[in-house]
């Protein structure tokens, strides 16, 4: 068992080479197999007994160079705890707002299925003047944003295009020397030239959702009669191109990935589909977080075929195939990695004395949600009939002390991040900790497993990469 006067690290091999994650710097370090085994003793036992001369010295050398540290973070706390008030008041990035609970389609995936805890369809619809408010608090709350950016949700928001008119007009005359940035996600069946027209005007981005072929769409994203709505879908993403050709660079769709599906048909249909391949399309898997009961396990072949997507995807990268022959699907996915393993992880000399795992983004202000009603929430993900995600209300504004609480969900489980290794790279925030209102240790603990296995397979493949680069030295740093 692992102690804390042990180096902090993590230990993880790929099929040519050892591995070591060292928690304090960032950095991994490649090193032979008796340096590796040395290691990993010392941190089991507490003693450093090698045998071998050679990995003795690499080790002191190690060392030396300011790894293998035993430090741990004394104190859990957020970055942006400290700077909260501030941030909230002046630094708003993003508004979303829920338009409407209503949807003319019945999608079987959706959180308002009632496949989920708490959550149903509704005829619930926003105010003209709640939308007001929320738009005029965001500008009160922005004034050091460069950009404001509008997100249209629902429900299905299209319903609701006279009011998302109104709510842009009004926008574009309140919020004069800014830039601006709108986007909707939108089911696609009640789009026509004069909807189109007007978001072309201002720029809207629009997301399309759409999951596959006929055959496949059409198990899942159903009208009220329970027909399909994939035809509907085809002729309107036709009349797009057709009529109003300038505005394709401001679509993409969404597909949602049911695993019960065929991998590849879905992966024919965004490669080659004709009216369909031009665009950008990205890819999500069905969300979980508050399903009732979970009918969506990945089939085995689902998940050979996805791999073989990312092992094409690999090769792609070290100049071994043509990126023409990668999968849209998997492109997210060295995406991830990179993110994760080359963006954001700066390999660092100082030990911080107070931290928090990654996950949590600074609630309220790198997007706000505000739904039907004119209630606060993080964004769209979490559950609105969720006490503990309710952030405030249009006529209360902020409750800076429940996005204190949220920011800071890593104080739930204090003594457990304090000693996990994947910390740096955890994408658990409040919402893996939700459980029907109230903010759970058993929720958020029952994600870490999942988490750790998560980063280790990144670690991996980021190796995987760099192995075809590596020379022959014994120890080598990333």
């Amino acid at each position: 068992m692992k102690n804390n006067s042990t180096p902090f690290v993590h230990f993880f091999k790929t099929h040519k080479a050892n591995y070591i994650y060292d928690f304090n710097t960032n950095a991994i370090l490649k090193v032979n197999s008796d340096v590796y085994d040395d290691i990993q003793q010392f941190v089991e036992t507490g003693e450093l007994n090698s045998t071998c001369p050679d990995s003795k010295e690499v080790i002191s050398s190690i060392q030396r160079q300011g790894y293998l540290n035993s430090f741990r973070w004394k104190e859990i706390l957020h970055p942006a705890s400290k700077l909260l008030p501030y941030y909230l008041d002046n630094c708003m990035q993003m508004l979303t707002l829920q338009v409407t609970q209503a949807c003319n389609l019945r999608c079987a995936y959706c959180t308002y299925s009632g496949n989920f805890v708490n959550r149903h369809h509704s005829n619930v619809r926003m105010s003209y003047d709640t939308a007001k408010k929320a738009v005029d608090f965001y500008i009160k709350h922005s004034t050091n944003t460069d950009k404001l950016n509008f997100g249209f949700y629902g429900g299905e928001p299209l319903l609701e295009f006279e009011l998302i008119k109104n709510v842009i007009e009004y926008i574009e005359k309140n919020s004069e020397g800014k830039e601006k940035g709108y986007n909707l996600t939108t089911n696609a069946t009640l789009l026509n030239e004069e909807i189109v027209s007007f978001l072309q005007e201002y720029d809207v981005r629009l997301t399309i959702s759409i999951d596959g072929p006929k055959e496949i769409h059409d198990k899942n994203r159903i009208k009220k009669d329970c027909s399909g709505s994939f035809d509907t879908i085809i002729e309107n993403i036709k009349m797009i191109s057709e009529k109003f050709p300038s505005y394709g660079d401001k679509v993409m769709f969404n597909c949602v990935l049911d695993p019960r599906n065929d991998f590849g048909c879905i992966n024919e249909f965004f490669t080659n589909y004709e009216g369909i391949n031009g665009f950008y399309s990205s890819f999500a898997h069905i969300a979980k977080e508050y399903i009732i009961n979970d009918v969506y396990d990945t089939a085995e072949e689902y998940s050979k075929q996805y791999d073989y997507e990312v092992f094409k995807l690999f090769m792609s990268k070290i100049g071994r195939l043509d990126k023409k022959h990668v999968s849209k699907i998997v492109e997210a996915y060295y995406l991830n990695i990179k993110n994760a393993m080359i963006d954001n992880r700066p390999v660092t000399a100082g030990m911080a004395k107070i931290g928090h795992h990654g996950g949590p983004c600074i609630a309220g202000m790198h997007k706000l949600f505000v739904n039907a009603q004119g209630d606060f929430y993080p964004c769209e993900k979490v559950s609105e009939c969720s006490e503990a995600m309710k952030i405030g209300s249009i006529d209360s504004g902020f409750n800076q002390d429940k996005i204190y609480q949220l920011i800071n969900i890593g104080q739930l489980t204090e003594n457990q991040c304090k000693g996990c290794w994947a910390a740096k790279f955890c994408y658990l925030c409040a919402l893996f900790a939700d459980d029907s209102g109230n903010l759970s240790i058993d929720r958020k603990m029952f994600y870490c497993k999942q988490v750790r296995e998560n980063v280790e397979q990144q670690l991996k493949e980021y190796c995987l990469l760099k192995e075809m680069n590596f020379d022959e030295e014994d120890v080598y740093i990333l």
